[in-house]
């Protein structure tokens, strides 16, 4: 029963296993350097505010779903995110990815499921899908440098300040 564990950090850990945390209600730190690899539902349900991992290039089926404390979600290797792994963190304020591509399995709008996200980060993306950032209201801040074209809605709703779009062709 692991419901006591508070904060976890490795730097020798390279793979993260399935429901390795799941339940771990209590954790709201957790450190792996050198991890490379996080599996479906390793974290869901914790009581992570933050999530940053440099060397992770692939994350698992709902890894981080009902994280509900999580704020900032930050990943520099991965390869291709889907949005879905983080339903029912309504809690998350900023997304930072360099990855190729940014998808949603379920059909849900980012702003259904983290309607309070302020910023957005993905430098390597080159399209947003229909509807994407549709209804996040307090979406402020998109920096997406590769992008290309962005689909029907997909900033409708959005409370958009400041946007970085270097590679925009159509819109």
């Amino acid at each position: 029963n692991c419901v006591t564990i508070k904060s976890i950090s490795s730097e020798k850990v390279l793979i993260i296993g399935d429901k390795a945390f799941s339940g771990c209600t209590a954790l709201n730190s957790a450190t792996f350097i050198n991890a490379e690899k996080i599996g479906s539902e390793a974290f869901y349900g914790t009581a992570l505010a933050s999530a940053a991992f440099e060397k992770v290039t692939e994350i698992g089926v709902d890894a981080f779903v009902s994280c509900a404390s999580l704020e900032e979600v930050c990943f520099d290797s991965l390869v291709t995110v889907d949005l879905s792994d983080f339903e029912g963190c309504n809690n998350i304020k900023k997304f930072s990815f360099n990855c190729a591509e940014v998808f949603e399995t379920k059909d849900l709008l980012l702003g259904e499921f983290a309607p309070n996200v302020t910023d957005f980060v993905a430098n390597e993306i080159t399209s947003v899908p229909d509807n994407f950032f549709k209804n996040c209201k307090q979406l402020s801040n998109v920096e997406l440098s590769s992008i290309t074209s962005v689909g029907d809605y997909g900033f409708y709703g959005t409370a958009i300040t400041s946007a970085s779009f270097s590679g925009l062709e159509s819109a």
